[in-house]
C-alpha cells in the first residue's frame, strides 16, 4: 500500500512524505540521471524516473533556434538542431 502524508497550502506548495511499499520492505530509490534536458530534433530523450525519487527540479532548456544567411541571399533557420 502506498501512503502520502503532508500538507497542501494555498500558495502552490505541497510538502510532506511519500512512502512506497509500506510493510513490504520496498523503498524508493533516488533518480541518478540528468536533471537538465536539451530537446533536439529527431532525438528522443527518455529519463528513467519511473518509481524514483527526484532530488532536484527537472529543467527543460528552450528549443535551440539559429539563423544564418545563405548563398542565395536568404536566411536558413535551424530549429531544434545542431549547427
Amino acid at each position: 500500500m502506498d501512503k502520502i502524508t503532508g500538507n497542501i497550502s494555498p500558495i502552490d506548495q505541497i510538502s510532506g512524505n511519500i512512502t512506497y511499499g509500506v510493510g513490504t520492505g520496498e523503498t524508493t530509490s533516488t533518480y541518478e540521471g540528468k536533471y537538465d534536458i536539451l530537446p533536439l530534433a529527431f532525438e528522443k530523450t527518455v529519463l528513467l524516473t519511473k518509481n524514483k525519487r527526484l532530488t532536484e527540479n527537472l529543467i527543460i532548456e528552450e528549443i535551440p533556434y539559429y539563423e544564418t544567411t545563405n548563398l542565395s541571399g536568404g536566411t536558413t533557420v535551424y530549429i531544434a538542431g545542431r549547427v
